[in-house]
């Protein structure tokens, strides 16, 4: 059975179907909307099925408490703070998205940029300090409050405690605020038990790695102790455009992807309609079977032409032609 390692040899396979011997052969507009096809099998595939070959796991350790006794100093309105404690700390990417809390207050500000070029260092936080007077040589706590998701996070699966396995449950922004109004009460001995996911925050950082724009995933309540997590999330589905780029359809089912190609170029190739029933056919076992309800699908693999083999007849294992009038009859083979 053969298999498409990438982009590139789907479409390469669809326009051999087609009825083009290469890309000169059938010319850049036809190329084009190919390529669209693929992409658009490659979503309808996804819409169709759970999703399950689009989950990924990331593992995730919530960094301890960070403690600065002295040295902190920011001026009321400002988003610059300068941190040049007696025991330093050394600042990184990590930092970024964590939360601080300056001493004798429980408003949260969220680290959004550092610069460690500056003398003494300075952090940059968001929102603007609103503090009654100005800090001076003052000291403050550092919590990693939430989970940055990695730059292809599409939705959250599931979230759960590496330690005990058990269940971090998820909870609406809005219930989350009205039970946690004050999460940092809990901070010494509380340990997350829900989750909510917010929206992008911008970061700022001198690393080039560093994720600019990244989803979070918060936790309530707020602790300050070390902990494992596992996030289980489904990937987004990109457009494909380079030769090179790989579907995220596991490898045994991307011939079926070329199936579903096959049939949406069909709207304005002209192709004959018992390859299209084929294909379609082809398409629809496909997802079946990535839905785990039909086992040892084997469809044909090419589609060009059913009435005079000149295409199919080479793959071998095809229906008769009782068979194909059975399969021109069933209402279920249309889309």
């Amino acid at each position: 059975m053969a298999t498409y390692e990438n982009f590139g040899a789907i479409v390469r396979a669809v326009l051999y179907d087609l009825g083009y011997a290469s890309l000169s052969d059938a010319g850049a507009d036809v190329v084009a909307a190919v390529k669209r096809a693929v992409n658009d099998a490659h979503r309808d595939m996804h819409n169709r099925t759970a999703g399950r070959w689009r989950q990924k796991t990331k593992h995730y350790r919530l960094a301890d408490k960070v403690e600065v006794a002295d040295g902190v100093g920011v001026s009321v309105g400002a988003t610059t703070v300068t941190i040049d404690p007696t025991d330093p700390i050394t600042l990184t990417d990590a930092f970024l998205g964590r939360t601080i809390l300056f001493e004798d207050s429980l408003l949260p500000y969220t680290i959004v940029g550092y610069d460690t070029d500056a003398a003494p260092d300075e952090i940059t936080i968001s929102p603007a300090y609103a503090g009654d007077a100005a800090l001076s040589d003052a000291a403050c706590d550092i919590y990693d409050t939430h989970l940055v998701m990695p730059d292809d996070f599409a939705d959250v699966v599931s979230v759960a405690h590496m330690t005990d396995n058990t269940r971090i449950r998820p909870m609406p922004m809005q219930e989350v605020r009205r039970r946690f109004a004050n999460p940092w009460s809990q901070s010494t001995s509380g340990r997350p038990t829900v989750w909510v996911l917010d929206g992008r925050l911008e970061l700022s950082s001198p690393s080039a790695t560093a994720n600019e724009r990244p989803w979070r995933l918060w936790l309530r309540p707020v602790s300050g102790a070390a902990f494992d997590l596992e996030v289980v999330y489904y990937q987004v589905v990109n457009e494909m455009t380079d030769d090179a780029d790989e579907p995220l359809v596991p490898a045994e089912y991307r011939q079926y992807l070329k199936a579903g190609a096959f049939v949406a170029c069909n709207a304005w190739s002209d192709k004959d309609p018992r390859a299209l029933g084929i294909a379609n056919a082809s398409f629809k076992s496909g997802i079946e079977a990535m839905n785990g309800r039909r086992k040892n699908v084997q469809a044909p693999l090419q589609f060009g032409s059913v009435m005079d083999g000149r295409r199919s007849g080479v793959v071998g294992n095809l229906p008769e032609d009782d068979v194909y009038a059975a399969q021109w009859e069933d209402p279920s083979f249309w889309p």
